[in-house]
């Protein structure tokens, strides 16, 4: 719908609903490291695309406050959100229900030095049929605090919620080198319940660093060791 770069956009009181891109974005792709986009009470539901059911995020910031991301789904990852080197901000009552990623990243895909920050975020029954119920991260960064919550994700494959590890990428296409990036990830306070995946029923976490406190863990099922 919207292809953004190069300037700031505020963005209120935004209704869209049931658009479609081939590709990236079901609403927004926003590109350009300048680019910086804030989204007050927005709410982007039933959304589709192949990355990114609503937001694409190939640069810049998107700040999303008050925003509801409901029922969009991908063929691919990021059910909701798709983020790669540009930063996602979501603030106090943004609430992520019921996307789907068709493979990896219910609700938010993370990679390759994107920055996704959750400040009282609301994660509910979203669902991937590869890694991250809510959240895939690999080779981001992923800060989760205050109250925010993980409730009744699912994922096919491992992480019910949340699934970290490392983004790999040829370094040239025409030999078989590959440079790897690490991921980071801190959660400071939130509760992590009725989450389902293959292993880490709430989170699985490759060798990257990943910090918890005041977090709590309830009934959370992995149905695999």
């Amino acid at each position: 719908v919207l292809y953004l770069n190069g300037y700031d956009f505020v963005l209120t009181d935004l209704t869209a609903s049931g658009n479609t891109a081939a590709w990236n974005g079901g609403v927004f792709y926003i590109n350009g490291g300048n680019t910086v986009v804030t989204m007050e009470n927005a709410d982007l539901t039933q959304n589709t695309a192949g990355t990114g059911g609503a937001v694409y995020v190939a640069n810049g910031t998107v700040n999303l406050n008050s925003t509801n991301l409901s029922n969009n789904n991908v063929r691919n990852d990021g059910g909701a959100i798709f983020a790669e080197l540009g930063k996602v901000v979501l603030d106090q009552g943004t609430i992520l229900s019921g996307n789907t990623a068709a493979s990896d990243g219910g609700a938010i895909m993370a990679i390759n030095g994107a920055v996704v920050d959750a400040k009282s975020i609301i994660f509910d029954n979203n669902g991937a049929s590869g890694a991250g119920g809510a959240v895939c991260v690999q080779g981001a960064t992923l800060n989760v605090s205050g109250t925010s919550s993980f409730t009744g994700n699912a994922a096919a494959g491992n992480g019910g919620a949340v699934y970290v590890n490392d983004y790999t990428y040829k370094v040239n296409e025409t030999d078989t080198e590959y440079a790897r990036v690490k991921a980071t990830v801190t959660i400071d306070g939130a509760t992590f319940q009725n989450n389902q995946g293959d292993r880490g029923g709430a989170l699985y976490v490759g060798k990257n660093a990943f910090t918890v406190t005041n977090a709590q863990f309830l009934n959370n099922s992995a149905t695999s060791d």
